[in-house]
């Protein structure tokens, strides 16, 4: 049976649209507006978030991590017909998810601001996004919304 056919529409557009264009969003924020990619960790008005060569040497590198990750939503998933593919890289982008989150956590805890009411918007709309690709993820590997055989579940 077609790849295509197994994966729920809402899993299938989430992993080869969706997916693909936060990574060259990232790409993009990587290498063109790395405050951006800070400002959720650490407010620009920070000491810790004023943008350094070493800052820029690791932007440089995810930005290279969210290429493979964006070719590899872009090709891999739409020609391979093994659900094992696309559930080892699922799990292997939950992990980055959680890495994330927790980066997230430790960076506020450094500064003093890890509490409801001393996030700004940017750090807890950034755990929100993440959360939320984290659980689609997690739901995706878990096989929520298949029947046991691992087909789509049809109402």
């Amino acid at each position: 049976m077609s790849l295509r056919n197994q994966i729920s529409a809402f899993y299938w557009y989430y992993g080869t649209l969706i997916d693909p264009l936060l990574s060259i969003s990232a790409i993009y924020m990587s290498y063109f507006q790395p405050s951006l990619f800070m400002d959720p960790g650490f407010a620009l008005s920070s000491p810790y978030g004023k943008i350094s060569p070493a800052h820029m040497f690791l932007m440089h590198q995810f930005g290279g991590t969210f290429a493979a990750w964006a070719f590899l939503h872009l090709t891999m998933l739409r020609e391979t017909n093994d659900m094992r593919i696309w559930t080892r890289f699922q799990t292997a982008l939950a992990f980055t998810d959680v890495a994330v989150l927790f980066s997230q956590v430790k960076a506020l805890e450094a500064q003093g601001r890890l509490g409801l009411g001393m996030l700004r918007w940017e750090e807890s709309s950034n755990a929100v996004i993440v959360a939320v690709i984290l659980a689609i993820r997690v739901g995706f590997v878990a096989s929520v919304g298949f029947d046991k055989t691992g087909a789509e579940k049809r109402n």
